[in-house]
């Protein structure tokens, strides 16, 4: 039985009146004559009954979809071909990288970050050589009498007769991957010229992002293009959006398999089936850990959550459990010559910038809420745990000294004054 065919089948007896909820009817009818695929270890019955929690996805009428707004839909596309010509210049890179090793003199036992700093500088010498031989070919912004089927023969005896071994550029096949290259350099930089100018008319850019230190057009344009605030109904959906939770076996949330989560699909046949992946966005997770925590550490002017990110790491490194690891002693931990403790760097690195994602995460979350009249929820550890977050002061408060006031902004937009959320009010 298909998913159309279970839904009709499920209307007509509920209107007869022999069922009553739709988990009944799965249980009864509906569990042998499913197809879904679980995880290994797992029943098919036992899928199916968690599956069955999902009910209102199967016979839910399709939803009214409010018409979507043309200057996100174009924030987006900007966004997504910036991302796309990214992974391309960074392959293209790579693999010139690998082909011009010799020329660039990277020794065999270069690090990898040796290697990326010899990159980005090659970028310019490789565009200085490219316009160097393509003013042999242009005069301004016209092709010198010559034809482009031309153009190949003319490179050639350019190598052939001027062309020194030393240079960057020496062949015709290097002249052409270096401009592919170029090319799609360029793109990238297209659309990140772009960015600015798609979020000059957008509140939560003009009147919150653009005003902290540490995030620029391109991470404040990702930031708007990949949140959805009336689907992220708390920071913890947010937290998991970006894949920064906590598992159930007290993990770091990671592709592992028992981290995966199930998602419906349609097969061929027309049946309903389940697959299993991860819940987040693995992107949005290196965005947020790497690039927005190693912006906010740059900086050089003040900012709230770096400081909070380096007394995270002055707490860790004086931790014992967070030392580096050492089988040959008796602990396990590794110490210096002193007895004390050598912390591992590298894990402690990770551990406080997730730990100031989270937070700078639900600073922004409560802004955009209060901005745009959603339902205001308390973090996890303020609602179950009845614990104000290491001040005196609530999250409310804190988020006002960090990004601004929400309500004078949805005030000064929409018009409406609201005050402040009642679950705050209470603390």
């Amino acid at each position: 039985m298909n998913k159309s065919e279970l839904k009709s089948a499920y209307l007509k007896l509920k209107e007869s009146g022999k069922i009553v909820t739709f988990d009944k009817y799965i249980q009864s009818e509906g569990v042998s004559k499913l197809n879904v695929s679980g995880r290994s270890g797992d029943s098919n019955e036992t899928t199916i009954i968690k599956m069955a929690e999902k009910r209102d996805q199967l016979v839910k009428l399709p939803e009214f979809r409010p018409v979507k707004d043309p200057k996100l839909e174009q924030l987006k596309f900007f966004v997504n071909i910036r991302e796309d010509m990214q992974k391309r210049r960074i392959a293209y890179g790579n693999r010139i990288i690998a082909l011009m090793r010799h020329k660039l003199e990277i020794p065999p036992d270069a690090t990898q970050a040796e290697i990326e700093k010899l990159t980005i500088k090659a970028i310019d010498v490789f565009g200085k050589a490219y316009r160097s031989i393509m003013n042999i070919l242009i005069d301004g912004k016209k092709i010198v009498k010559y034809k482009q089927e031309d153009q190949p023969m003319i490179l050639n005896r350019y190598f052939e007769d001027d062309a020194k071994p030393e240079d960057f550029i020496s062949e015709l096949a290097e002249f052409n991957i270096i401009g592919a290259f170029l090319d799609v350099y360029k793109m990238e930089r297209f659309a990140e010229s772009k960015l600015e100018g798609a979020m000059s008319d957008m509140p939560m850019w003009t009147g919150c992002l653009e005003h902290v230190t540490g995030i620029g057009p391109v991470i404040g344009a990702i930031f708007i293009a990949r949140i959805d605030i009336h689907r992220t109904t708390s920071p913890g959906s947010l937290h998991r959006l970006f894949g920064i939770t906590v598992e159930k076996d007290n993990r770091a949330t990671s592709a592992r398999r028992e981290h995966n989560v199930p998602t419906e699909y349609i097969m061929k046949n027309g049946d309903l089936g389940y697959k299993w992946g991860t819940g987040y966005n693995k992107q949005l997770q290196s965005f947020i850990t790497n690039k927005v925590m190693g912006s906010f550490m740059r900086v050089q002017k003040p900012n709230p959550w770096r400081e909070e990110l380096r007394r995270k790491k002055q707490q860790y490194t004086l931790m014992e459990k967070h030392a580096v690891a050492d089988k040959k002693t008796e602990d396990g931990i590794k110490r210096d010559r002193n007895g004390k403790h050598i912390p591992n760097k590298g894990h402690i690195d990770k551990m406080a910038k997730r730990w100031c994602s989270k937070i700078f995460l639900n600073d922004l979350w409560l802004f955009w809420a209060a901005f745009e009249g959603v339902e205001i929820k308390l973090p996890y550890w303020d609602a179950k745990i009845e614990k104000i977050r290491h001040s005196s002061k609530n999250n409310w408060d804190l988020m006002i000294e960090r990004l601004g006031n929400p309500l004078t902004l949805r005030k000064q937009i929409y018009g409406q004054e609201d005050g402040i959320p009642k679950c705050y009010l209470e603390n």
